[in-house]
């Protein structure tokens, strides 16, 4: 089946962590094609285990099932490395990598029983690049994206996949107008358009595509 057909959408439920621009452009592609949107905001409140797996347990009792999990937050924060002071970096690093992980443990841990799932987390190419600027975020990105590949060997006996959309760098950081000057596209990717990849590593369409990092940044990585 295509990406944006509703056949395939219909009576999925699709657990959206967003929260900013990029999650409200997915919600509302994901309610276009049929799927059966539950969104939480993100924040950096809600990375506690317990209320982690409470909240996805709370879902699951209600709607029956989490066939998708989209998590689409993270916290940024710039700042040269020498600034920053040790407590904000380890705040901002646990804040990220924890949410992600916490979030696809807990839909994972339904989605093994049900013998099916998908798991998608929104990343940035500051995990793949070096981040003049974002050391910390960068730090954080780079963690998501193990976490992503290895859950996805991890579970792709178990009918799970499990996938990262990397894009550009938060508005605010360091290196956003080289960035434009860098990417062979010549500007970065807007909100709505990561929204086509996501739904594509969401849907039967990669259903042969695991554990994998792609990146929609005008290009920028391959320079």
């Amino acid at each position: 089946m295509g990406v944006g057909e509703r056949a395939e959408w219909k009576d999925q439920v699709v657990l959206l962590v967003g929260g900013d621009e990029v999650g409200e452009a997915i919600e509302a592609r994901l309610r276009n094609v049929g799927a059966q949107v539950v969104t939480t905001v993100g924040s950096s409140d809600l990375i506690n285990a317990t209320d982690i797996a409470e909240l996805v347990e709370a879902i699951v009792q209600q709607y029956g099932k989490i066939d998708v999990l989209v998590h689409a937050w993270e916290c940024f924060e710039a700042s040269p490395a020498i600034d920053m002071p040790w407590e904000k970096w380890k705040t901002l690093v646990q804040t990220n990598v924890k949410s992600k992980f916490l979030f696809a443990k807990e839909a994972g841990r339904h989605m093994l029983a049900a013998g099916h799932g998908n798991i998608v987390l929104l990343t940035s190419i500051a995990g793949l690049v070096a981040s003049p600027g974002a050391a910390a975020f960068a730090a954080s990105q780079g963690a998501v994206q193990q976490v992503t590949r290895t859950l996805g060997v991890e579970w792709a006996r178990r009918g799970i996949r499990v996938n990262a959309v990397a894009s550009s760098l938060p508005e605010g950081s360091f290196n956003q107008e080289r960035m434009v000057e860098v990417a062979p596209l010549g500007r970065l990717p807007k909100p709505d358009e990561l929204v086509d990849t996501v739904l594509y590593l969401a849907s039967d369409a990669s259903q042969m595509v695991t554990g994998q990092i792609i990146a929609v940044d005008g290009g920028y990585v391959t320079q």
